[in-house]
């Protein structure tokens, strides 16, 4: 298999959103690129989704200001 650029930045990005969906990530003072944000809620469903043993589990994330 020839690794192409293309294919290199798809495995950097798999990698980034690995990282952002562990718990010690916000530690780091990192962010996750916005173009990457549905690739993490992906990967949080398919956790929920495991853990739960719940095949048709969703996972939203909504972005505003935080309740009182």
């Amino acid at each position: 298999m020839t690794l192409t650029m293309e294919k290199l930045m798809e495995m950097g990005d798999n990698a980034s959103v690995q990282i952002a969906a562990g718990p010690s990530y916000l530690h780091t003072g990192k962010v996750l690129e916005p173009r990457l944000w549905d690739d993490l809620r992906q990967e949080m469903q398919r956790r929920l989704r495991r853990a739960t043993g719940e095949p048709h589990a969703i996972v939203t994330f909504s972005f505003g200001s935080e309740a009182p």
